[in-house]
């Protein structure tokens, strides 16, 4: 059987990154447990990781934004009484 494409099968998570190998031609590679991990060590990125990633960014920003407001609202309700 010819590669690629290949057919990783990726180690179990323990730290930043876990180590692969092509089920089909025994290469071997590294692979990031997170997406920002995979910035740091040059993992090349799809359009739909890059989507991904962006997507992730945004629920973080969104959920810091509901935080604030929730605590400014609990603030607020706190002077009120």
């Amino acid at each position: 059987m010819t590669c690629p494409p290949h057919h990783f099968i990726v180690d179990t998570p323990n730290g930043p990154t876990s180590k692969g190998k092509c089920k089909r031609c025994h290469t071997t590679r590294v692979f990031a447990n997170t997406m920002h991990e995979s910035r740091l060590i040059g993992v090349p990125k799809t359009d739909a990781a890059k989507a991904a990633i962006r997507a992730s960014h945004q629920a973080a920003r969104d959920a810091r934004a509901e935080k604030d407001a929730n605590a400014e609202h609990a603030a607020g309700a706190y002077l009120e009484t």
